[in-house]
C-alpha cells in the first residue's frame, strides 16, 4: 500500500441524535392508550390517572421518563394523578431528547384530547427572483455565488405565525441577532461562516424554524461549487469544439474562432464573465457571442464574481 501510495481511510461513526417519536400513553376511562407525538399537547380531566406505558424514539435503551413535579427521576410505567398542568419529559442517558405537554380540562367525563405538534412545513426560498418552496427535511441544491433570499414559512399550524426561520450560519442583523433571517438577500459566496456548515467544507448548511428556543423542524442548502463543463467554440469551416477550461488550442492566424456559449452549473446570476489576455495588456471582458480576432497568442479567463473558473489558451504558430 505504501509502495502504491494508497492511504487507508478509516471509516466515521455515525450516531444520530436521541430524538423521541411518540409515547404511549394509557389514562383512565378513556378506552383506548394514546400516542402522543413528540411536542404535542395532552388535555386531560383534572383528577385524571395517567400512565406513560411506552417510548418510541430512534434508541431502544438508556430512555426513561420524567413527569415534572411528580414521582420520581424514572416515571414509566408509573400511574400518577395528575392535577396541574406539567411536562412529560424523555431523557436519553441525561440527554432530553423529547418533551410532551399536559394539559387540564374540567374534571368529569370531559375526553381526552391531543393537540398535535407545530412543526416546519415549507420554506420558499428565491434564488435571483426565481421562487423555490422546499418542505421540511428537504434538500435545496445551489451553486456557491448565488443569492438566496427567504421569503416565508409555513407550519402545519397556519393560524400561528410566531415562529423565527434562522440560516445557521448567516447573521441578518448585524447589529442584534435575532435568528430572524427572513427578508436578507444572502450571497453565497461570501455571506456564510463555515464553522456552522453541517461538513467540513462549508457546503451544507441548516435553515432552521424557531418557536421560542425549540426547533421545530429544518431544511438545508447543499452549495456546489462553480464549474465550467464546456466551452463552445465554431472554426472557419463551421465544425464546433467543446473546450473544457485547462485546454491549449493550437490554430492558425487563417482560422476565425467564434466564441458560443459557456456550459456550467450556473444557472441564475452573477452569471460567468469571460475576459481576454495576451499575457501583455490588462484583460479584457467580452460579450458572447463573439470572434476571437488575434495575431498573437491569447488566454481566455473565467470567473463568476471573485471566483477563478479556469482558463483555456490559444497559441498561434511561430
Amino acid at each position: 500500500m505504501r509502495e502504491y501510495g494508497i492511504v487507508q481511510e478509516q471509516p466515521s461513526v455515525y450516531l444520530p441524535t436521541p430524538e423521541l417519536d411518540h409515547l404511549v400513553v394509557t389514562i383512565k376511562n378513556n378506552p383506548n392508550p394514546s400516542a402522543v407525538m413528540n411536542g404535542a399537547a395532552l388535555s386531560v380531566p383534572s383528577g385524571a390517572p395517567i400512565k406513560v406505558s411506552s417510548i418510541v424514539a430512534n434508541y431502544k435503551r438508556g430512555l426513561l421518563v420524567d413527569i415534572l413535579g411528580y414521582g420520581n427521576s424514572n416515571d414509566l410505567g408509573r400511574v400518577v394523578i395528575i392535577s396541574s398542568p406539567t411536562k412529560i419529559r424523555v431523557y436519553k442517558d441525561a440527554y432530553l431528547c423529547g418533551e410532551v405537554l399536559v394539559e387540564l380540562t374540567s374534571s368529569g367525563t370531559t375526553p381526552v384530547h391531543i393537540h398535535p405538534p407545530t412543526t416546519l412545513e415549507k420554506v420558499e426560498i428565491s434564488i435571483h427572483d426565481k421562487n423555490n418552496v422546499v418542505c421540511a427535511g428537504d434538500t435545496l441544491h445551489i451553486v456557491r455565488g448565488d443569492i438566496i433570499r427567504l421569503v416565508d414559512a409555513w407550519t402545519t399550524n397556519r393560524a400561528d405565525t410566531d415562529f423565527r426561520i434562522n440560516f445557521r450560519g448567516f447573521v441578518g442583523n448585524k447589529s442584534f441577532n435575532d435568528a430572524e433571517d427572513r427578508g436578507y438577500d444572502i450571497d453565497t459566496s461570501h455571506d456564510l461562516i463555515k464553522q456552522y456548515s453541517l461538513n467540513e467544507y462549508g457546503s451544507i448548511f441548516r435553515v432552521e424554524a424557531l418557536k421560542g428556543k425549540e426547533g421545530i423542524g429544518s431544511i438545508y442548502i447543499s452549495i456546489e461549487e462553480p464549474e465550467i463543463h464546456y466551452l463552445i467554440v465554431e472554426h472557419s469551416d463551421g465544425s464546433k469544439d467543446a473546450l473544457s477550461p485547462g485546454a491549449v488550442v493550437r490554430c492558425d492566424g487563417s482560422d476565425k474562432i467564434k466564441i458560443l456559449s459557456i456550459v456550467s452549473n450556473v444557472t441564475a446570476k452573477p452569471f460567468i464573465n469571460t475576459f481576454i489576455s495576451n499575457g501583455h495588456d490588462q484583460p479584457r471582458k467580452l460579450v458572447l457571442p463573439t470572434v476571437l480576432q488575434t495575431p498573437l497568442s491569447s488566454t481566455l479567463l473565467f470567473k463568476r464574481t471573485s471566483h477563478d473558473l479556469g482558463s483555456i489558451s490559444f497559441e498561434m504558430p511561430g
